[in-house]
Protein backbone atom coordinates (compact mmCIF):
# COMPACT_ATOMS: atom_id res chain seq x y z
CA UNK A 1 0.00 0.00 0.00
CA UNK A 2 1.47 3.65 -0.78
CA UNK A 3 2.16 5.38 2.49
CA UNK A 4 -0.11 8.29 3.44
CA UNK A 5 0.61 11.56 5.20
CA UNK A 6 -1.38 14.72 5.08
CA UNK A 7 -3.67 16.81 7.56
CA UNK A 8 -7.28 16.56 8.67
CA UNK A 9 -9.06 19.88 8.88
CA UNK A 10 -11.76 19.87 11.04
CA UNK A 11 -13.76 23.07 9.57
CA UNK A 12 -16.31 24.31 11.78
CA UNK A 13 -17.60 27.83 10.25
CA UNK A 14 -16.02 30.19 12.61
CA UNK A 15 -13.23 28.29 13.49
CA UNK A 16 -10.63 25.34 12.23
CA UNK A 17 -8.82 22.68 13.76
CA UNK A 18 -5.61 20.69 12.28
CA UNK A 19 -4.43 17.58 12.77
CA UNK A 20 -1.54 16.17 10.97
CA UNK A 21 -1.93 11.99 10.42
CA UNK A 22 0.77 9.22 8.92
CA UNK A 23 -0.11 5.68 7.56
CA UNK A 24 3.47 4.11 8.50
CA UNK A 25 5.43 7.28 9.85
CA UNK A 26 5.97 10.61 11.02
CA UNK A 27 4.73 13.54 8.80
CA UNK A 28 7.51 15.70 9.82
CA UNK A 29 9.78 13.09 8.75
CA UNK A 30 8.12 11.16 5.72
CA UNK A 31 10.28 9.54 2.85
CA UNK A 32 10.36 10.04 -0.51
CA UNK A 33 7.08 8.33 -2.78
CA UNK A 34 4.34 9.62 0.26
CA UNK A 35 1.27 10.50 -0.99
CA UNK A 36 -0.04 13.87 0.57
CA UNK A 37 -3.57 14.01 1.22
CA UNK A 38 -5.40 17.38 2.50
CA UNK A 39 -8.86 16.36 4.00
CA UNK A 40 -11.61 18.84 5.43
CA UNK A 41 -14.59 17.49 7.80
CA UNK A 42 -17.30 19.74 8.59
CA UNK A 43 -19.71 19.37 11.37
CA UNK A 44 -23.17 20.46 11.46
CA UNK A 45 -26.13 19.62 13.78
CA UNK A 46 -23.87 16.16 14.75
CA UNK A 47 -24.00 14.98 11.47
CA UNK A 48 -20.78 14.45 9.50
CA UNK A 49 -20.64 15.88 6.17
CA UNK A 50 -17.04 14.57 4.36
CA UNK A 51 -15.37 16.75 1.60
CA UNK A 52 -12.35 16.20 0.28
CA UNK A 53 -10.58 19.41 -0.92
CA UNK A 54 -7.31 20.46 -2.09
CA UNK A 55 -6.06 17.07 -2.52
CA UNK A 56 -1.93 16.91 -3.37
CA UNK A 57 -0.91 13.53 -4.68
CA UNK A 58 2.97 13.58 -5.44
CA UNK A 59 1.80 10.03 -7.39
CA UNK A 60 -1.79 8.94 -9.11
CA UNK A 61 -1.96 5.14 -9.07
CA UNK A 62 -4.34 2.51 -8.49
CA UNK A 63 -3.82 2.84 -5.07
CA UNK A 64 -6.09 5.36 -4.39
CA UNK A 65 -9.14 3.58 -3.11
CA UNK A 66 -7.00 2.16 -0.56
CA UNK A 67 -5.84 6.08 0.49
CA UNK A 68 -9.08 6.97 0.72
CA UNK A 69 -10.09 4.43 2.92
CA UNK A 70 -7.09 5.26 5.76
CA UNK A 71 -8.22 8.67 5.25
CA UNK A 72 -12.11 7.56 5.94
CA UNK A 73 -11.29 5.51 8.23
CA UNK A 74 -9.41 8.51 10.58
CA UNK A 75 -12.40 10.57 10.07
CA UNK A 76 -14.87 7.93 11.49
CA UNK A 77 -13.29 7.63 14.61
CA UNK A 78 -13.29 11.34 14.97
CA UNK A 79 -16.60 11.84 14.10
CA UNK A 80 -18.28 8.49 16.29
CA UNK A 81 -16.44 10.94 19.53
CA UNK A 82 -18.94 13.36 18.71
CA UNK A 83 -21.72 11.60 18.01
CA UNK A 84 -21.63 9.75 20.86
CA UNK A 85 -22.46 12.74 23.04
CA UNK A 86 -25.67 13.60 24.15
CA UNK A 87 -26.92 16.92 22.79
CA UNK A 88 -27.02 19.16 25.77
CA UNK A 89 -23.52 17.67 27.73
CA UNK A 90 -21.95 20.64 28.82
CA UNK A 91 -18.76 21.17 26.11
CA UNK A 92 -15.52 22.27 26.96
CA UNK A 93 -12.94 24.13 24.91
CA UNK A 94 -10.01 25.84 25.67
CA UNK A 95 -8.20 28.00 23.75
CA UNK A 96 -4.40 28.49 23.08
CA UNK A 97 -2.97 32.09 22.34
CA UNK A 98 0.56 32.90 21.57
CA UNK A 99 1.64 36.39 21.05
CA UNK A 100 4.38 37.89 19.85
CA UNK A 101 6.76 38.54 22.42
CA UNK A 102 5.84 42.22 24.20
CA UNK A 103 2.44 42.11 22.78
CA UNK A 104 0.53 39.93 25.22
CA UNK A 105 -0.52 42.99 27.38
CA UNK A 106 -2.35 44.43 23.99
CA UNK A 107 -3.37 41.39 23.07
CA UNK A 108 -5.19 40.65 26.33
CA UNK A 109 -6.42 44.04 26.29
CA UNK A 110 -8.32 43.77 23.19
CA UNK A 111 -9.59 40.39 24.25
CA UNK A 112 -11.61 42.37 26.82
CA UNK A 113 -12.62 45.41 24.88
CA UNK A 114 -13.70 43.44 22.27
CA UNK A 115 -14.28 39.79 22.47
CA UNK A 116 -15.57 39.48 26.15
CA UNK A 117 -18.58 41.65 26.02
CA UNK A 118 -19.82 39.51 23.04
CA UNK A 119 -18.99 36.08 25.15
CA UNK A 120 -20.97 37.49 28.52
CA UNK A 121 -24.02 37.97 25.97
CA UNK A 122 -23.53 34.63 25.20
CA UNK A 123 -23.17 33.22 28.68
CA UNK A 124 -26.79 36.13 29.27
CA UNK A 125 -28.41 33.72 26.93
CA UNK A 126 -27.15 30.49 28.37
CA UNK A 127 -25.51 29.53 25.28
CA UNK A 128 -21.94 29.33 27.72
CA UNK A 129 -22.00 28.62 30.52
CA UNK A 130 -18.30 29.84 32.32
CA UNK A 131 -15.04 31.66 30.75
CA UNK A 132 -11.99 31.46 32.77
CA UNK A 133 -8.69 33.06 31.92
CA UNK A 134 -5.59 31.56 32.81
CA UNK A 135 -1.95 32.69 31.89
CA UNK A 136 1.79 30.71 33.02
CA UNK A 137 3.56 31.89 36.45
CA UNK A 138 6.50 31.63 34.42
CA UNK A 139 8.33 31.36 30.93
CA UNK A 140 8.08 28.35 29.05
CA UNK A 141 10.29 27.63 25.99
CA UNK A 142 9.65 29.52 22.39
CA UNK A 143 8.48 25.87 21.26
CA UNK A 144 6.00 25.50 23.50
CA UNK A 145 4.71 28.46 25.11
CA UNK A 146 1.65 29.99 25.19
CA UNK A 147 0.22 33.76 27.39
CA UNK A 148 -3.23 32.90 27.62
CA UNK A 149 -5.34 30.12 28.24
CA UNK A 150 -9.17 30.87 27.84
CA UNK A 151 -11.27 27.82 28.69
CA UNK A 152 -14.73 28.36 27.69
CA UNK A 153 -17.70 25.81 28.93
CA UNK A 154 -20.76 25.87 27.02
CA UNK A 155 -24.40 24.36 26.74
CA UNK A 156 -23.27 21.88 24.23
CA UNK A 157 -21.32 21.19 21.45
CA UNK A 158 -23.37 22.67 18.83
CA UNK A 159 -23.40 25.77 20.83
CA UNK A 160 -19.37 25.54 20.54
CA UNK A 161 -19.35 25.16 16.93
CA UNK A 162 -21.91 27.65 16.00
CA UNK A 163 -20.75 30.29 13.62
CA UNK A 164 -23.53 33.15 14.95
CA UNK A 165 -23.13 32.75 18.60
CA UNK A 166 -22.61 36.28 19.28
CA UNK A 167 -23.22 37.63 15.85
CA UNK A 168 -26.68 39.58 16.91
CA UNK A 169 -25.00 41.18 19.81
CA UNK A 170 -22.04 43.09 17.81
CA UNK A 171 -24.60 46.28 16.32
CA UNK A 172 -25.79 46.72 20.28
CA UNK A 173 -22.38 46.54 21.67
CA UNK A 174 -19.97 48.04 18.53
CA UNK A 175 -22.20 50.20 16.41
CA UNK A 176 -19.00 50.93 14.82
CA UNK A 177 -18.74 47.50 12.86
CA UNK A 178 -15.90 48.91 11.06
CA UNK A 179 -14.06 49.53 13.68
CA UNK A 180 -14.57 46.39 15.62
CA UNK A 181 -13.47 44.83 12.57
CA UNK A 182 -9.99 46.21 12.27
CA UNK A 183 -9.32 46.33 16.38
CA UNK A 184 -10.25 42.30 15.91
CA UNK A 185 -7.99 41.59 12.74
CA UNK A 186 -5.11 43.52 15.08
CA UNK A 187 -5.62 41.43 17.59
CA UNK A 188 -4.96 38.57 15.51
CA UNK A 189 -2.23 40.19 14.36
CA UNK A 190 -0.61 40.19 17.49
CA UNK A 191 -0.40 36.39 17.34
CA UNK A 192 2.18 34.03 16.61
CA UNK A 193 -0.31 31.04 17.14
CA UNK A 194 -3.48 29.98 18.39
CA UNK A 195 -4.78 26.86 18.40
CA UNK A 196 -8.38 25.15 20.44
CA UNK A 197 -8.61 21.81 22.16
CA UNK A 198 -11.86 20.45 23.18
CA UNK A 199 -11.06 18.41 26.54
CA UNK A 200 -13.63 15.95 28.32
CA UNK A 201 -13.69 14.73 31.85
CA UNK A 202 -11.91 11.72 32.77
CA UNK A 203 -13.80 9.63 35.81
CA UNK A 204 -10.99 7.99 37.72
CA UNK A 205 -13.58 5.61 39.63
CA UNK A 206 -15.22 4.26 36.62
Amino acid sequence: MVPVCGTVDLDFGDRCIDTKFSSHANCDDQPSGYTEVRVILALSDFQAVFRLANAKFSMLTNETMKILTVVLSLLISITTSFSQKPPDEPFVLENYYKARWGYADEFIALYKKNHYPLLKKAIEKGDILSIKVEKPRLHDSEETRWDFRVTLVFKNAQAAYDPNLTEPFKKSLYPDLEKLKKDEQHRFEILLAHWDVAVTTEELDK
